[in-house]
């Protein structure tokens, strides 16, 4: 993709090349620079977003590949996440896809006749087919994302109840908890009176027999 940009950049630069040149004025900019200047400006913020994308992809990939090694993941659960996944890499291939889509379009109306009616009418027709094959991929990504949401929201309900749950049985331990501690301290104490009345009932009888 990084080649088709630069490719895309020259393409640019000669549609916005003047094909004849006026006589040199003074104080005043030659014919082009400023298109020039806007070119390579945005190509090189291109390049930037491709290579921050292919950062993304790659992030995207290793996630994938350590939520399918995930062993404590259920298989709905790792398919759904991997789905997932693949949906935003999708987003990320169509973005670059529509903006280099957009480049060639501004290339073809440089380099093109912007008398001939004829000429814009086709650029005009190529838009609209590839906005209309466009909206129905967006359609599909976002019923896709939709569903996704409410895949997360589902799930953060059932951690919610399962984080209550934890909490009443941890109530419910520490109330027992408590409850032996106090059993203990009652057959200690039973245990102490009934050591102190065998010892005085040996005490007695000793006392009796001499």
């Amino acid at each position: 993709m990084r080649a088709l940009c630069a490719v895309l950049c020259l393409g640019l630069v000669a549609a916005l090349h003047p094909k004849k040149q006026a006589a040199p004025q003074v104080h005043k900019a030659p014919p082009g620079v400023h298109g020039h200047q806007w070119v390579t400006e945005n190509c090189r913020r291109l390049s930037n977003l491709l290579r921050q994308k292919q950062t993304a992809v790659r992030k995207l990939s290793a996630a994938g590949t350590a939520v399918v090694r995930d062993k404590a993941l259920a298989p709905p659960e790792k398919l759904f996440r991997v789905h997932t996944l693949e949906v935003f890499q999708r987003e990320l291939n169509e973005s670059e896809r529509s903006l280099f889509e957009a480049v060639e379009g501004l290339q073809r109306v440089l380099k093109g006749n912007l008398r001939d009616v004829v000429s814009m009418k086709d650029s005009s027709r190529q838009r609209l087919q590839a906005l209309r094959e466009a909206a129905i991929k967006e359609e599909q990504e976002y019923m896709e994302l939709v569903a996704a949401e409410k895949h997360q929201q589902e799930a953060l309900k059932v951690a919610q109840d399962r984080n209550k749950t934890l909490s009443m049985l941890d109530e419910i331990l520490e109330d027992v908890r408590k409850a032996a501690d106090r059993l203990e301290e009652d057959i200690e104490e039973h245990a102490f009176d009934n050591n102190k009345q065998v010892q005085d009932e040996i005490q007695r009888c000793e006392e009796e027999c001499l």
